[in-house]
């Protein structure tokens, strides 16, 4: 990368032209990058599958724990207008600003020491808002 983004939008363009059209599957390289980054969570985590309800079960979930005083953290994907709605925490969408450092942190581990990882969109853009809610102290 010749110069580092500025911008939550810098970020985005800089992730679509990382990695192959073809899908290497597995989990190996996230793996690496979060081993690198060192990403822990230090409060339960819910996973949400399947086809259909993913959204409406988040924000139900999320709901039922705010009520009780929860601090929450949801991810979903993909967006309807803006990249900033696949991420909430506390209930309320986070910022671009909010996003940048850990888009700059996942780049940084990414290429750590020169052993670049080969990351998707969706692996960088993910790895980033799990870093985010990791350093959010969720409940």
């Amino acid at each position: 990368m010749q110069t580092k983004p500025h911008t939550l939008e810098g970020w985005l363009r800089h992730c679509e032209q990382l990695h192959p059209r073809n899908i290497d599957m597995g989990l190996d390289r996230v793996a690496e990058v979060a081993r690198r980054m060192a990403l822990r969570f230090e409060c339960p985590v819910i996973t949400v599958a399947g086809t259909n309800g993913k959204g409406s079960t988040c924000a139900m979930l999320e709901a039922v724990a705010l009520q009780a005083g929860y601090r929450t953290g949801v991810y979903t994907s993909p967006h309807l207008v803006h990249f900033e709605e696949r991420c909430r925490v506390h209930g309320e969408i986070v910022s671009a600003a909010d996003l940048v450092p850990h888009f700059e942190a996942v780049e940084s581990a990414r290429t750590q020491n020169g052993n670049e990882v080969s990351l998707t969109y969706f692996e960088f853009t993910t790895l980033a808002i799990l870093r985010l809610m990791s350093h959010a102290l969720l409940d």
